[in-house]
């Protein structure tokens, strides 16, 4: 039994969602895909039922000639940008298979993108039988795009919450004895990331209120030469993705200030290491995974001011309180898993 996806380029959570289709479901997996963008460097470990192939080394007719040869339950492809995996589509779709098409694209609302929605509907609905989303904040599009209720799969992105949640419980009695007062940041070093504006509301935190709070960002990217210097500011390399979960000992809030962040992975992995949580209100995975109050706090992207207040709030935290928070966070990550992911996708039909 095989599966075939047609992929931009993959993340380390996507390839453990993909390994438990073959490790609990039986399916051999077959990845098509690019190298992974310079900014995330990613190396992957063989996986054992996983085979991959590089995208630029076929063309529309042997990716069909692929898809014939495996005579997959579903092919699943990332996005509708890739003009030849479009045209692959197109021909598989003359056969009684799904053909999933993956999308964390929010909906806005504005008129190019009703315009663009109504234009592309005919072309989409000729090519995927359905389409699998990251969360609320895109549902809105797929109905506009004209897919049917039935034909959304919701869930798309998951986080390898296997090595979070170990980090989470081998910390619990750490933290009990005495809370680490770090605020961490993983991911890329740039503009649209919202770094700037949490540095500088940090730094100006650090000036107006007495606190023993530090802030680590780790990962690579064009801003790291210019981010501001302190004292209690610390930048690390990136790292890998196993790696991450070794951060969560010295952590005690995660932030992710986005500008612009259709939905962040990154949010689901630390709500599962159990750390209390800030992001932006216009994160994907905050509708998930953020509670403000509850296990965290949202701010208004964009605004130092807002960053401010929600840093504050969780400094002025007592830390029991900040361990209830992170506890929350555990529990609310189980929402969405590798097995969730893997069995809505098994779930589509034609």
């Amino acid at each position: 039994m095989n599966l075939l996806f047609l992929y931009s380029e993959v993340a380390g959570y996507f390839l453990a969602s993909a390994t438990t289709l073959h490790t609990d479901f039986g399916y051999n997996i077959h990845i098509i895909t690019r190298p992974n963008d310079p900014a995330a460097p990613y190396v992957f470990p063989e996986r054992k039922g996983i085979s991959f192939y590089p995208r630029k080394d076929m063309n529309a007719a042997e990716i069909y000639a692929l898809y014939e040869k495996l005579k997959p339950k579903f092919v699943y492809i990332s996005g509708w940008a890739d003009d030849v995996y479009m045209k692959v589509a197109l021909q598989i779709r003359k056969d009684p298979i799904p053909v999933i098409c993956s999308c964390d694209n929010q909906w806005k609302g504005n008129l190019r993108q009703i315009m663009a929605g109504i234009f592309r509907r005919k072309y989409l609905r000729k090519r995927f039988s359905h389409i699998f989303i990251a969360g609320m904040y895109q549902y809105p599009l797929a109905i506009h795009l004209g897919f049917k209720k039935r034909q959304i799969l919701l869930g798309m992105n998951t986080a390898d919450l296997t090595i979070f949640h170990r980090a989470y419980h081998d910390q619990l009695a750490d933290k009990a004895e005495n809370y680490p007062h770090n605020f961490l940041y993983v991911g890329r070093l740039i503009e649209i990331k919202g770094i700037m504006e949490m540095a500088e509301a940090f730094i100006e935190l650090a000036n107006e209120k007495k606190h023993d709070w530090t802030l680590t960002l780790v990962g690579s990217g064009q801003l790291k030469t210019s981010l501001p210097q302190h004292e209690r500011i610390e930048v690390k390399e990136f790292l890998q993705q196993e790696k991450l979960p070794d951060l969560v000992g010295n952590s005690g809030c995660f932030v992710l200030p986005s500008r612009i962040e259709p939905w962040g992975v990154v949010l689901h992995e630390f709500a599962g290491a159990g750390l209390p949580l800030i992001s932006s209100n216009i994160c994907g995975a905050a509708t998930a995974f953020v509670k403000a109050g509850y296990n965290g706090f949202q701010h208004e992207p964009m605004s130092k001011q807002s960053i401010k207040e929600a840093m504050s709030q969780i400094i002025d935290t007592k830390d029991k309180d900040l361990i209830e928070m992170g506890n929350r966070s555990y529990m609310l990550s189980y929402q969405i898993t590798k097995e969730s992911w893997s069995t809505t996708l098994l779930s589509a039909k034609i």
